[in-house]
C-alpha cells in the first residue's frame, strides 16, 4: 500500500490510462472487451501477471482462445446472465449489446446480430482466486454503464483500479451522458479517485481505490483537479484576486498546475 500520490505513476496502454504501481508478476487483471487482445498483450509485456479476458464476438473470441497466456471467457458482460442479442458492427471494435446508431463516423453501424451468452461481472469474479483484483479494463461499447451502476460494494472494495472507456460522448450515439456522470459520482462515494485523462470526453477514465492505495480525500481532489480541471474552475480561478489564489494553492498545492492553464 502507498501513502503518497507522488508514488503513483500513470501510463497509457492502448488508449487506457493505468496506474503502474503496484502492477507486477502477481497481479490479477480482467480485460472486458478483449477484441483482438492488444491491451492484454501489451500489459503482459510490460508487467506480467494473470489475465482474464472476456470477448462477446464469437469470431474474435475463437482467436483469443488460441493464446494460452491468459484465460478467455466466451461471453458478453452484462447486468444479467443469459443469452442476449449482440450487435456486431462493420467496424468490429464498435460491436455492442446496445442498439447501434444508424450513422457512425467510425463505421460502427450494424452488420449483423448474433445471440451470445451473457454473464455478470460478479459471476466471472467468483471464478478468480479470493482477494485483490489489481485492474479491470472496460471497453464494451456502452455496456459498462449497467455494470458499474450495479456492481456491489463488496466487489468494488476488492478492485484496485478500473480503467474505462465510456461511450457517453454524442459521437457514439448511445445517449449515456447523464448515466455516466452518475456512475462517476457513485464511485467517488465508494472511495474511488476519478481521473479523466480524456479531458472531459470520458473516453479514458481511471478510477483508483483510495482505500487500497491509502489516498486521502483531499489528495484525491487535488489529483483530479490536476488531471482534468472543470472549465468553470478555470474561469473562477482567473477572476480570483492573487491573495485568494495563493491561499488556495497553499492548501491544494496546485499552483504549478494552474499556472499552465
Amino acid at each position: 500500500m502507498m501513502s503518497e500520490l507522488s508514488d503513483l505513476a500513470f501510463q497509457s496502454v492502448r488508449g487506457h490510462t493505468i496506474c503502474r504501481t503496484p502492477l507486477g508478476a502477481n497481479s490479477i487483471v480482467i480485460d472486458l472487451g478483449g477484441n483482438r487482445g492488444e491491451f492484454t498483450d501489451e500489459m503482459l509485456r510490460l508487467f506480467g501477471g494473470r489475465y482474464y479476458v472476456a470477448e462477446a464476438n464469437p469470431e474474435l473470441n475463437a482467436a483469443l482462445k488460441q493464446d494460452r497466456r491468459f484465460h478467455t471467457w466466451d461471453c458478453a458482460v452484462a447486468a444479467v446472465d443469459g443469452m442476449l442479442p449482440f450487435n456486431i458492427a462493420k467496424n468490429d471494435v464498435g460491436s455492442s449489446l446496445l442498439k447501434l446508431p444508424e450513422h457512425s463516423a467510425f463505421d460502427c453501424v450494424l452488420q449483423k446480430t448474433v445471440h451470445v451468452p451473457a454473464r455478470t461481472l460478479p459471476s466471472l469474479i467468483a471464478e478468480l482466486p479470493p482477494g485483490r483484483i489489481d485492474l479491470i479494463k472496460m471497453d464494451i461499447e456502452g455496456a459498462e454503464v449497467e455494470i458499474l451502476e450495479t456492481l456491489p460494494r463488496e466487489i468494488l472494495r476488492r478492485i484496485g483500479q478500473i480503467t474505462a472507456e465510456f461511450h457517453s460522448d454524442a459521437v457514439f450515439g448511445f445517449d449515456l451522458q447523464l448515466r455516466v456522470e452518475r456512475i462517476i459520482r457513485r464511485l467517488r462515494r465508494k472511495r474511488f479517485m476519478a481521473l479523466d485523462f480524456s479531458r472531459g470526453s470520458r473516453t479514458d477514465v481511471l478510477f483508483v481505490n483510495r482505500r487500497m492505495y491509502a489516498i486521502s480525500w483531499l489528495a484525491s481532489i487535488r489529483q483530479e483537479f490536476r488531471v482534468c480541471p472543470s472549465p468553470w474552475c478555470g474561469r473562477a480561478w482567473n477572476l480570483m484576486p492573487q491573495t485568494a489564489k495563493r491561499a488556495i494553492s497553499r492548501i491544494l498545492d496546485i499552483s504549478g498546475a494552474r499556472s499552465s492553464a
